[in-house]
């Protein structure tokens, strides 16, 4: 289940997959893979045959691409996704850049799901946090830091946008993507003083 950083005090530990400019490869080829190394069991895949990426250089937070994540031809949603190493009882997190300004996008996401050794989703429900709110420059996104449950192997690391028109003028771009195992660490309850 899904527990809220806000309680903890959380120190990062970066996995090897943090990369300024989210290390998309110049196009056509915009799928990860390689250029991430050991954690990444696949590169990017997209959902649908349909759903269009690209590494794009004229909208990007750092680094020398953001990615670009749309549909061409019809509404609803598309995401890419890859699947990433985890360990058991522990917590992750994914937080990223996004950027959405176009009245044709509803929302877009950050989200991840348990996979068990054999890559079946341990439960239907992703962490996930949404971005609806338009914005002219980048804004943060970030999940709760979950536990990984005890049958997780991987976790299955998304990118989602929703269209309510295909071919936005303006499509969502996500940069500065980052899946992190973080350390919870209790911080004391403020004490109660009698009024």
């Amino acid at each position: 289940s899904a527990m809220s950083a806000a309680p903890y005090r959380v120190q990062r530990r970066r996995k090897p997959w943090k990369n300024a400019g989210l290390a998309w490869r110049s196009p056509p080829s915009p799928w990860i893979g390689s250029t991430i190394t050991a954690a990444i069991t696949s590169g990017w895949a997209r959902n649908r045959a349909y759903t269009s990426a690209s590494a794009t250089a004229s909208t990007k937070r750092s680094g020398s691409f953001g990615g670009l994540l749309t549909k061409l031809s019809s509404s609803s949603w598309a995401y890419l996704s890859q699947k990433i190493t985890v360990e058991p009882d522990k917590y992750y997190r994914f937080s990223g850049w996004g950027f959405l300004n176009d009245t044709s996008i509803t929302n877009v996401k950050l989200r991840f799901y348990w996979l068990d050794a054999s890559q079946s989703k341990i439960s239907s429900n992703p962490t996930e946090k949404e971005l609806a709110a338009k914005g002219s420059d980048f804004q943060f996104i970030e999940t709760e830091s979950t536990l990984s449950p005890s049958t997780a192997q991987f976790a299955d690391v998304q990118t989602y946008v929703y269209l309510n028109k295909a071919g936005p003028s303006l499509p969502a771009i996500f940069d500065d993507l980052s899946f992190e195992s973080v350390t919870p660490t209790s911080t004391p309850a403020p004490i109660a003083t009698p009024a």
